[in-house]
């Protein structure tokens, strides 16, 4: 039986190669998993542990940025000053930015299958966007 991450993960590959002016970033290492589950406080969802093994961001266009690990958990910390809060709502990992507009998985509202539903965090809320 085919994992379903993997078989996903070919099927973003073959998606992105085909973007003009996209590429995905090398990995982010075997030690993945540990590495966001020290960020996060939870282990990733199968899909972005597969994805991130594989490529720590990428660029899909020239307003189109996926975060790395680095990069995404800079957006989770709040900012180093005195009664600062954090930036991104808890239970939220941001992964994509889009021509301003900030994406980010649901680790609260989690599927039967353990991957996140992906949100849009706007000025006035937060948005599914999709499973």
């Amino acid at each position: 039986m085919k994992d379903p991450a993997r078989t996903l993960l070919g099927q973003v590959e073959r998606e992105v190669a085909a973007l003009p002016g996209a590429s995905l970033y090398p990995g982010a290492g075997s030690d993945v998993g540990a590495r966001f589950e020290a960020l996060m406080g939870l282990p990733p969802p199968p899909g972005l542990a597969a994805f991130l093994a594989a490529h720590d961001g990428g660029v899909l266009g020239p307003d189109v940025r996926l975060l790395s690990l680095d990069q995404a958990a800079k957006r989770r910390r709040p900012p180093e000053r005195s009664g600062a809060t954090a930036t991104m709502p808890p239970g939220l990992w941001p992964v994509m930015e889009r021509g301003g507009r900030r994406y980010a998985l649901d680790a609260e509202d989690a599927s039967s299958d353990g991957e996140w539903p992906v949100v849009e965090i706007g000025d006035s809320g937060i948005d599914r966007v999709g499973a």
